[in-house]
């Protein structure tokens, strides 16, 4: 299927497509090249920075041996000079590997890569870190590629390439458009780039299999979108106290180096107004570089690690005087970290000189310092893993966004050259149709205006969702000032053909349902508010006007039917939320049942379409295992009583709801507000920044269970810790980590009373996602058989 298909792509012919900067002038016959030679060199061309090989060595780690580029990336450069020179004209090349320049034949036609174009004359720019420039020309009859590194003669070969006509729009052999041709494009003069990123990675989350990643990994490469100074910004506080045997060990012998939090020292904080421990922090780092020259360039991580950074001691209030903006109750502790920060690297470039710091953005200390003026070598890289993923940076309608911006004005105006640890999707809004192509767009542009310069997006492969996204990405990611509307409008041209404008329609109405949210948005408990009845009819037809137009185009039609596949795990994911929301419990497994297998299909069909890595760690640890813990609870239950969706409630921002009296039967707390629970998730009703305690009050009435049943309450799913509470007594406690469902069984009602009275308090302090909290699934009494509990 898939060769054949790339047979029948090739042939297709379509307006010639050649990037600008080339002269027709300079159009050679094909012919001339039969029997032509690539020559690379013998030894290849070693990387000149280990941060950069990191980038590669990474990745090859879990690829074959025998197809890892690692070593060999002038030999693989050359091999996609002779693949792709082959099927748009043909003509077959061949590589030699040589020793010199020597034995390079003068006046025949050929190709010379590497440092063996360099010594014949070819200028190579220099970029800052010198590792992602690259030049080609023309010399006679050679063309001469190299780059400062084996990587980017790839990019030089491979920019080669796309210049007469080749797109590498998605991973594989599927992906790609290759147009027939009987000449090759020449420059009539010196071709030197180089990019607006210093790093550039798109990666990261996917366990997928080799040959997925290896296809991922040299499209990453062949669209220049894999490469430059690796930015290290992993967790890495912890490895500091080596010294002292362990974090564990460390507060048992030096408590003061420790936070504290409500007055007591506490092992998973640190006293970050420790000069002290800044040192601790920079002679761990001396340690890493005691084999390394003083005047050695690197990056390095000071990353606080995984969670909140809390530190209430009396010298650290003084710069956390305010709380984080987002999770409001919670302290911002962004220029306590930051103000660590800059007594490490202080202390550290006393010895190192050129070794740059950089430390993640996150948590509650997510919006940057106010305060504290940053080193410079200090990288700051933003992890807005709990703002808004579908406002751009700085939208006026997005509070998050918004102070966003203004975080980052204020990095520019100090002139802070600052990294982006993006995030594709977040959790499990994945398994949606999703366009974040407008938000994308405007944010590489925007942020590269204001000192962006190192950038890695973490993604979860489903290539519907990613294109056209990521193909305009990794354009600007290379070039900041690409032309959207020219690499748009060819996208749509070369690979959807016929079905160019019902697709295009499809990601813009997409796209508008995202970006036009009226609050902020980070997880698919909101997707009643997207996929209406309405906007999933209108999506469908626009894929079935495209399936129509490209029913005699076989390689177009595998393209529209991906985006297809994604879109029937939409309308899947939409028919389960309804039937829970009916309490058709088993209907809504069912319905699960056939969406884990519709994964499997669109995956068999194309590994592009959704990776089994996205059934298994978002949609079934965050939805279908929560489905059926509640089919299997409810299977030959009676379900006795209903809850409304609209529930009493009352937000306990301080969390003094017991002290308030909030289980009295006969407490007015409940009198202010209704919140709804299953319809509508916080965020869908202007509690999109909420942190801290809900608490519901329902009522019901006396009910029994028929002989041999007991009677339990069932809450479908919450978010993200929950007390329960009937008639003044506690019934049990319960955390769902990934808004799963809890049941508890009922004591004894108290006799002669027609009515009770349930309480509920769910606390979500978690920093993950954005606009959910509270009880988020149907609530209802059941009868069934008693529950054995499992050890």
């Amino acid at each position: 299927m898939r060769a054949s298909s790339l047979v029948r792509l090739i042939l297709i012919v379509l307006p010639m497509a050649v990037a600008p900067g080339f002269s027709f002038a300079a159009e050679v016959p094909a012919s001339e090249f039969r029997g032509a030679t690539i020559y690379v060199p013998e030894g290849e061309d070693p990387d000149t920075s280990p941060e950069q090989r990191t980038i590669v060595d990474r990745i090859d780690e879990d690829i074959p041996k025998d197809q890892q580029i690692t070593g060999r990336k002038v030999s693989a450069a050359a091999q996609d000079l002779v693949e792709y020179v082959k099927k748009m004209t043909g003509v077959e090349l061949k590589v030699a590997k040589v020793k010199d320049v020597s034995a390079i034949p003068k006046g025949s036609r050929c190709f010379v890569l590497g440092s063996l174009a360099k010594t014949l004359g070819l200028k190579v720019p220099e970029t800052e870190y010198r590792i992602d420039g690259f030049a080609y020309d023309v010399d006679g009859k050679q063309v001469r590629l190299a780059g400062e590194t084996g990587l980017s003669t790839m990019y030089a070969v491979d920019d080669f390439i796309e210049r007469q006509g080749v797109r590498w729009f998605l991973p594989g052999p599927e992906g790609e458009y290759v147009p027939k041709r009987d000449t090759l494009v020449l420059p009539d003069s010196p071709v030197s780039e180089k990019p607006s990123f210093l790093t550039r990675i798109i990666g990261g989350g996917p366990r997928t299999p080799p040959k997925e990643i290896l296809e991922f990994f040299r499209w990453s490469i062949r669209n220049k979108a894999m490469g430059g100074f690796w930015m290290q910004s992993s967790h890495s506080w912890d490895s500091s106290w080596e010294s002292f045997g362990g974090r564990e060990k460390a507060f048992k012998e030096r408590p003061d180096l420790f936070g504290e939090v409500d007055g007591k020292r506490v092992p998973n904080q640190w006293n970050l107004s420790s000069k002290e421990l800044a040192h601790i922090f920079a002679d761990s780092y001396r340690k890493q570089l005691k084999d390394r020259p003083k005047d050695y360039h690197a990056m390095m991580s000071f990353s606080p690690e995984d969670g909140l950074i809390i530190d209430t001691s009396p010298e650290s209030r003084k710069l956390t005087f305010q709380n984080d903006p987002v999770m409001m109750t919670i302290p911002d502790s962004s220029d306590l970290v930051a103000r660590m920060a800059n007594w490490v690297v202080e202390d550290l470039n006393k010895d190192y000189p050129n070794i740059r710091l950089c430390f993640i953005v996150y948590a509650n200390y997510q919006f940057g310092p106010q305060q504290v003026k940053l080193n410079p070598n200090l990288v700051p890289a933003f992890a807005p893993l709990a703002l808004d993923r579908y406002h751009w940076v700085g939208d006026p309608r997005s509070p998050t966004q918004y102070l966003l911006g203004q975080s980052i004005e204020r990095l520019n105006e100090a002139g802070v050259k600052f990294g982006w640890y993006a995030y594709s999707f977040g959790g499990g809004d994945c398994v949606l149709p999703i366009s974040r192509l407008d938000m994308l767009s405007r944010n590489l542009t925007w942020l590269y205006s204001k000192g962006l310069r190192y950038w890695s997006i973490e993604s979860a492969f489903i290539w519907p969702n990613m294109m056209p996204d990521y193909y305009v990405m990794s354009k600007l990611s290379w070039n900041v000032n690409a032309d959207q509307k020219k690499l748009l409008d060819e996208y749509y041209a070369l690979y959807f053909g016929k079905a160019a404008e019902p697709m295009r329609e499809y990601t813009r109405e997409l796209n508008t349902a995202y970006q036009d949210l009226p609050f902020c948005g980070g997880n698919r408990e909101f997707a009643g508010t997207v996929f209406t009845d309405e906007r999933l009819h209108r999506l469908r037809d626009l894929i079935e006007k495209a399936t129509k137009a490209v029913r005699d185009d076989p390689p177009r039609a595998h393209h529209v039917k991906m985006y297809d596949y994604v879109l029937r795990l939409g309308e899947a994911h939409m028919a389960i939320r309804t039937a829970l929301n009916r309490f058709e419990f088993d209907k809504a497994q069912q319905l699960n049942e056939e969406m884990n297998k519709l994964f499997t299909e669109a995956n068999t069909f194309d590994p592009n379409t959704t990776s089994l890595d996205v059934r298994e760690r978002w949609h079934k640890a965050m939805y279908s295992n929560n489905v059926e813990k509640i089919a299997e609870w409810t299977k030959g239950a009676n379900i006795l009583h209903k809850f409304p969706d609209e529930w009493p409630a009352f937000l306990d921002l301080s969390e003094i709801g017991e002290r308030l009296g909030a289980v009295r039967e006969e407490t007015p707390l409940f009198n202010l507000m209704k919140l709804k629970t299953y319809s509508a998730c916080l965020a869908e009703q202007g509690l999109e920044r909420m942190r801290g305690a809900l608490w519901y009050r329902g009522k019901f009435p006396t009910v029994r269970a028929p002989d041999g049943k007991k009677l339990y309450l069932l809450v479908g799913g919450f978010d993200d810790t929950l007390t329960a509470w009937v008639d003044g007594r506690e019934i049990g406690k319960a955390s769902s980590g990934s808004f799963a469902p809890a049941i508890f069984e009922l004591p004894g009602l108290e006799p002669g009373r027609n009515e009770h009275t349930l309480t509920v308090r769910v606390t979500n302090k978690g920093i993950s996602e954005l606009g959910t909290g509270g009880i988020i699934r149907p609530v209802c009494i059941i009868a069934r058989d008693p529950l054995i509990e499992k050890k």
